[in-house]
């Protein structure tokens, strides 16, 4: 039982730290752009502006490996459109890191 505690917590650590890497990179901002297709791979990619933005008027990229399943991945790319079509905020999110090539998560929301 003690070899099991020793194994855990180091477990427990990366497992936390694994999601902890993630970042915001939209939030509040209007979509301006939508791409089916971007470098030719299999993503789409949106262009956004104002809110608070890592990514600010360059190209985000969803890239269908980033989401759970390829459904949710055209969920996210209807979501998209609905943004760039009625000019509804979003916020965009990247679990995996930083940047703005693997984001995953779009939140549509209504202006306030």
């Amino acid at each position: 039982m003690k070899y099991l505690k020793i194994i855990a917590i180091p477990l427990f650590l990366l497992s936390t730290n694994a999601h902890a890497a993630g970042a915001y990179l939209a939030s509040g901002a209007t979509v301006t752009d939508v791409v089916n297709i971007a470098n030719n791979g299999q993503n789409f990619a949106v262009k956004t502006e104002g809110g608070s933005s890592n990514c600010n008027a360059q190209w985000i990229i969803f890239p269908e490996a980033n989401a759970p399943n390829a459904n949710a991945h055209q969920r996210a790319y209807s979501t998209a459109l609905t943004a760039l079509t009625t000019g509804m905020k979003v916020t965009i999110y990247n679990y995996a890191d930083s940047t703005c090539v693997r984001a995953s998560y779009i939140h549509l929301m209504k202006q306030r």
